[in-house]
């Protein structure tokens, strides 16, 4: 009988580790970006974060989410990268996540923030490559998903 017992205690270290859950994100801006008040687009920085929930991202305003991220966020907040997008701008992101995310969140600093659709968040599939692309258009940052699975 232990025998046995060791026998299943080792049968526990046989079981692999998860796979790594991957991001590939795109910045993706066209011409009309952060438009300035004559209508000429201009660069924004965007913030991409890795998230546990998306409880107190979903209810923070800009003002307070942009100065104060990490407090705010708390213990939710995985990981955090921040990029200034240009017109016409396409920057690659890409990077492995812990095994708690759930979710991406990102919000863009456009100048007429009260105007703005300024936040969007989506679901990631754990232990699977999640390629998404945020799509910057006038004053719009929006999620689409582009592939879940595993590359070949």
């Amino acid at each position: 009988m232990i025998g046995g017992v060791a026998g299943l205690a080792g049968c526990a270290s046989l079981i692999p580790p998860p796979k790594p859950t991957i991001i590939g994100v795109r910045l993706l801006a066209d011409d009309t970006i952060n438009p300035s008040p004559t209508g000429i687009a201009s660069p924004v920085a965007v913030r991409l974060y890795v998230l546990k929930d998306d409880t107190a991202f979903m209810q923070s305003d800009f003002q307070t989410l942009f100065a104060s991220d990490v407090q705010v966020l708390g213990s939710s907040l995985l990981l955090k990268k921040e990029v200034v997008v240009p017109p016409l701008g396409n920057i690659p992101i890409q990077d492995t996540v812990p095994v708690e995310a759930t979710l991406l969140g990102v919000i863009a600093a456009f100048r007429t923030i009260d105007l703005a659709q300024w936040r969007s968040t989506i679901g990631l599939q754990p232990s699977l490559v999640n390629d998404v692309q945020v799509n910057l258009t006038g004053l719009t940052a929006q999620f689409i998903p582009v592939v879940v699975g595993h590359k070949i």
